[in-house]
């Protein structure tokens, strides 16, 4: 017998039940139906990912990009720095690019020691991080222009 039909459960106790169940169950249907915030891009590659320390050229190609979307290329650190450490350091390649719906290329100079953009407005972040000393990553991220999304990101290697 359940608890709902069970004839010692008061009446106003069941309505209460059904009706938290009702919302539970809307709630679960609403959250299903919204769409999922992701990020169209599919890929990103760098070519060449790995140079000389001094630095080279490499050229950072977006997959899946969308219309009208804002996005930035960093250089970062793969893990996050500073005290508290919340963030990794970064240094931007180029400047940011819309999306065309599709592929975008975007080339910039990398070197193993780089200034960081977040020493200035993370506290307790460091002015430079050496990419010769922990990993780092090409990552390409939203530019805060409509909505965010996880950053997708590449491998990159100095000699």
């Amino acid at each position: 017998m359940s608890i709902l039909t069970h004839p010692r459960v008061a009446t106003g106790r069941r309505r209460r039940v059904i009706g938290s169940l009702a919302a539970l169950v809307a709630a679960a249907g609403i959250a299903l139906a919204a769409p999922l915030s992701a990020s169209a891009i599919s890929s990103v590659t760098v070519s060449p990912s790995s140079g000389p320390a001094a630095g080279y050229t490499t050229t950072v190609t977006v997959n899946g990009t969308e219309a009208g979307h804002t996005y930035r290329v960093g250089l970062c650190s793969d893990a996050n720095v500073g005290t508290p450490a919340i963030a990794p350091a970064c240094q931007y390649i180029g400047s940011e690019f819309t999306g065309t719906g599709g592929t975008v290329t975007q080339s910039g100079t990398v070197k193993r020691t780089l200034t960081n953009a977040h020493f200035l407005v993370i506290p307790g972040q460091p002015a430079t991080f050496n990419c010769g000393t922990t990993s780092c990553r090409v990552v390409v991220n939203d530019n805060h222009s409509s909505g965010s999304f996880p950053s997708v990101s590449a491998d990159i290697a100095f000699s």
